[in-house]
């Protein structure tokens, strides 16, 4: 389960903070950023656990879910006037929890994907 969290998280982090522009993350309100923002993590999820599978396919969309409903909130006439750092918290500790439930309920999708036969150190 380990590696999978593992890979799991390192793939987030790639989808959230490296391969996401600012455009993208400031428009998740509208269709076509937030389409792209889950292609990039259904990419880096793939990629990293060397799977293409239903788990996969599941955390991307809890994650397309989570990045709506934190941009509708964000958006709301009565929220645009608090800090963004408190909704930010809350999305990634929600985005935290699915990573950690797919990770529980499929602790195998790294031991058998792509990279099952690579060296220990490598997650």
């Amino acid at each position: 389960m380990i590696e999978t969290l593992t890979a799991l998280f390192a793939a987030h982090v790639l989808a959230d903070y490296v391969f996401q522009s600012t455009n993208m993350a400031d428009n998740k309100h509208r269709i076509g950023p937030l389409f792209l923002h889950g292609l990039i993590v259904l990419a880096t999820a793939s990629a990293l656990t060397g799977t293409f599978s239903t788990p996969v396919f599941v955390l991307t969309a809890l994650h397309i879910a989570t990045d709506f409903l934190k941009a509708s909130y964000e958006r709301s006439a009565s929220n645009q006037a608090k800090p963004k750092i408190n909704t930010h918290i809350a999305d990634q500790l929600i985005h935290l929890g699915t990573l950690t439930a797919v990770a529980y309920f499929a602790p195998t999708l790294w031991g058998t994907g792509l990279w099952a036969q690579s060296p220990d150190w490598v997650p």
